[in-house]
């Protein structure tokens, strides 16, 4: 009778093992193909700049609103608006910058978000530029027309990437315009000091502008 027992309990135990078993091996499977095809999702969902909002990078180029190089953070309120700040250096000191892109053209692809982008910045800091020679023969010495605190309004256009994995990227080319060219004056590099400017004060004259940013978007 006992052994009777024994044999039908393990048999039991037996075909619950074997149930479980083969029911964890269909179950895997289909784990994993639901996996598969989560993940399959995710590759074919379209990446916009509202999906990575925060833009952090760096600004390097000729004329651009934060100088030679600087730190741009920017803000998508939208996909087709975006707002920011930046700091930089030139060859004369820190610049100090505001910035609005706009993004006429948008187009949102599964590796990322590319756009057609417009930007419009102000920015402020000191500035030399455009020398000439002042004199003749021996008395003949450099000058520098120079600005203590420029004020420049720039516009660009060009191209703007955020892929899907958090790159950013943009290239631009444009121009920029001192908007206080009054304030500027004439300094002879050889004594540091000012000079009449007389014919060649520039008035208004756009300075060429282009640039590349490098740098990440952040999910928030």
């Amino acid at each position: 009778m006992v052994a009777s027992n024994v044999s039908r309990t393990t048999i039991t135990l037996v075909g619950v093992a074997w149930a479980f078993g083969a029911t964890s091996s269909v179950a895997q499977p289909q784990d994993e193909q639901a996996l598969a095809n989560s993940s399959y999702r995710r590759r074919l969902e379209v990446i916009d700049f509202e999906d990575r909002r925060l833009l952090l990078g760096s600004m390097l180029g000729a004329g651009t609103p934060v100088g030679l190089i600087g730190g741009v953070a920017m803000y998508s309120a939208v996909d087709q608006v975006a707002l920011g700040v930046g700091a930089g250096s030139n060859l004369s000191g820190l610049q100090f910058a505001s910035m609005v892109t706009l993004r006429p053209l948008v187009a949102p692809r599964p590796n990322g978000a590319h756009a057609f982008t417009i930007m419009a910045a102000w920015s402020m800091g000191p500035w030399f530029g455009y020398a000439f020679e002042y004199g003749l023969g021996i008395d003949q010495q450099s000058v520098d027309w120079t600005s203590k605190r420029a004020h420049w309004f720039s516009f660009d256009g060009g191209y703007e990437l955020v892929h899907r994995r958090g790159f950013w990227f943009r290239t631009a080319w444009g121009a920029a315009w001192m908007l206080n060219p009054a304030d500027a004056y004439c300094l002879v590099r050889e004594t540091n000091t000012r000079i009449d400017c007389g014919s060649h004060v520039i008035r208004g004259e756009a300075v060429l502008l282009f640039g590349f940013v490098f740098g990440y978007a952040v999910d928030l």
